[in-house]
């Protein structure tokens, strides 16, 4: 069996590039990377050491006394209105202020020429130290005891701007709140004067009060004699009815026999005008009606009935009528009465509302006063730690300086030998 020519894959590059090649490539070229990295480490060891310039730091701290909102200190409300809304990140900016930095220039009485606000505010910087109300105030420059100097009068100098802030504020809020406070006072007074016309006016409420009451017991009376009529009219009634049929029951005269020698003298006269003798008229028989007198009791009765049933019948229709009268009076005061009452209780208010706000801004004006006796505000931002000149310089940091000069030197030296490789491959043959 013959053996097909191996041919080549199209696929496969012509120049594969193996690790072994890329270490052999540095092994020739390595005098390239030597090189490179020495002059860089030289370089930065000139730079550190000879040519760069110290720069130190100076660190001051401040303690920033954020006043809790649930206190209650006599004069620490102008404050606290004043800090509320100040974010930490506030603080930090002020810092920097322009006030804050000529105050410092003007303090030092520094060269005018050499520096300015802009210079030193690249010159200061601030940061707030996490989970506390410190802020650290950095100050970086070639010379300690200048960087020293400046770190403390800008610590002066802001504590001055936030007092001077603080102060104005309280002046302010003493001021507006007594502007306000007269204000008030004039509202209150206003009120006062209107409730006291209110009550001096005829038909107040406590007489109109009493009228109703008044109104009411006579209603009461008038109901409970009106029940007590019924009862009698009721009674009167049922008399009289009985009475009327005891009446038609009983005859109107009664007839009466009787002899006539029962009546003496009627006998003697009878005798004497007929000439008869005893015996004679002895036998005669004498009949006569008369009125039953039962029967004119119960007429009496039922007469005496019926003008007490009428009487009692007028009364109280008189009653219903006063009833009706004293309920639709009783109707009116209470409308009148409840419409004063509303109003009083409406002044009333008025003025309890006026007088709570007049106090509270009493208050106010008294704690604003008092804030600016006893100067609260000077206390809410402190110096903790002055700052102390230092002694070592935080740059150049020439071990780190080395170091990566070393490192970026290799890179570059690599990168160096391998494009001298490339470019060695890529001259003609002819060349040597």
């Amino acid at each position: 069996m013959t053996e097909k020519p191996v041919q080549d894959d199209p696929r496969r590059p012509d120049d594969e590039i193996d690790l072994r090649e890329l270490v052999e490539v540095l092994v020739r070229r390595k005098w390239i990377v030597a090189l490179i990295t020495v002059l860089a480490v030289g370089t930065a060891a000139v730079y550190s050491f000879f040519l760069a310039s110290p720069r130190y730091e100076a660190s001051t701290v401040l303690l920033v006394n954020r006043p809790e909102l649930g206190a209650e200190a006599p004069g620490d409300q102008a404050v606290r209105t004043f800090l509320g809304p100040m974010s930490p990140e506030t603080f930090r900016e002020q810092v920097t202020n322009p006030v804050v930095l000529q105050g410092v220039i003007d303090r030092l009485a520094l060269d005018p020429r050499e520096f300015d606000v802009a210079r030193l505010k690249r010159m200061v910087s601030a940061e707030l130290i996490k989970d506390t109300n410190l802020l650290r105030i950095t100050v970086s420059g070639a010379d300690p005891a200048l960087i020293t100097r400046i770190a403390n009068a800008v610590a002066d100098e802001f504590v001055v701007f936030f007092n001077q802030l603080t102060r104005e504020h309280i002046a302010k809020s003493a001021n507006l709140v007594r502007v306000q406070l007269d204000t008030e006072a004039e509202k209150l007074a206003e009120a006062v004067d209107d409730y006291r016309h209110f009550l001096a006016q005829p038909r107040g409420v406590r007489e109109l009060e009493q009228e109703v009451a008044s109104r009411l017991e006579l209603l009461t009376r008038f109901r409970t004699r009106t029940v007590e009529n019924q009862i009698a009219l009721a009674s009167s009634l049922a008399r009289l009815e009985e009475t009327e049929r005891q009446l038609a029951e009983t005859p109107v005269t009664l007839e009466t026999r009787k002899a006539l020698a029962d009546d003496p003298l009627l006998f003697s006269v009878a005798g004497e005008y007929s000439g008869s003798g005893a015996k004679d008229l002895a036998p005669l028989k004498m009949s006569s009606e008369e009125l039953n007198p039962v029967y004119l009791n119960l007429a009496q009765q039922a007469a005496t009935l019926r003008l007490r049933v009428a009487e009692l019948q007028t009364e109280q229709k008189e009653l219903q009528r006063q009833i009706a009268a004293a309920e639709e009076e009783l109707k009116g005061l209470q409308a009148e009465l409840a419409a004063k009452q509303m109003t009083e209780e409406q002044l009333a208010h008025k003025m309890e509302l006026l007088r709570a706000n007049y106090q509270a801004f009493v208050d106010q004006f008294e704690a604003s006063r008092i804030a600016q006796s006893l100067r609260l505000g000077e206390t809410s931002i402190v110096v903790a730690t002055p700052a102390w000149e230092p002694t070592v310089p935080v740059a150049p940091n020439k071990k780190l300086n080395l170091a990566l000069a070393a490192v970026l030197g290799v890179m570059v030296g690599v990168f160096a030998a391998f494009g001298s490789e490339f470019f060695r491959r890529d001259r003609p043959d002819s060349e040597p």
